[in-house]
């Protein structure tokens, strides 16, 4: 889009989660969170959770923030949206972070503006326009 900004498209799925980035896949990655019990801190996200799952100890539980097209957790998605889309690899060259341009295609029985208020403070600081549109549109 331009040097300040750049244009990105999520899917928020119960399995997976989808980054768009100049029109490639550049994320595709399990909506699972690994959380530690004790601390409550998110230890790993996507596809490194996913192999924790179910061999984990039991001051580790795994959790899938996204249940039945409603974000059941909201930290555990908001960490796990947050490094995921720190780990898109042309984004991580550059030496500042841009302002992003987010579409974001959320589940039919989700509220609209509980899902604006929750990616908007998510992301405040760099995400300049937040687009969502139901799924039944994006297919």
């Amino acid at each position: 889009m331009g040097i300040f900004t750049e244009e990105i498209a999520i899917d928020l799925g119960t399995a997976n989660t989808l980054i768009i980035h100049n029109d490639k896949v550049v994320i595709n990655s399990p909506s699972v969170v690994a959380i530690d019990r004790t601390t409550n801190k998110i230890i790993a996200i996507g596809e490194e959770a996913n192999i924790m799952q179910g061999k984990t100890h039991e001051n580790i539980k795994t959790v899938r923030p996204l249940k039945d097209g409603v974000i059941a957790d909201f930290e555990a998605s908001e960490q796990m949206i947050s490094t995921l889309i720190k780990s898109i690899p042309t984004l991580k060259k550059r030496w500042f972070s841009p302002s992003l341009t987010m579409v974001i295609c959320i589940p039919s029985g989700m509220f609209l503006n509980i899902l604006m208020n929750t990616v908007a403070n998510m992301f405040i600081t760099w995400i300049s326009i937040i687009i969502a549109i139901h799924f039944a549109l994006g297919a």
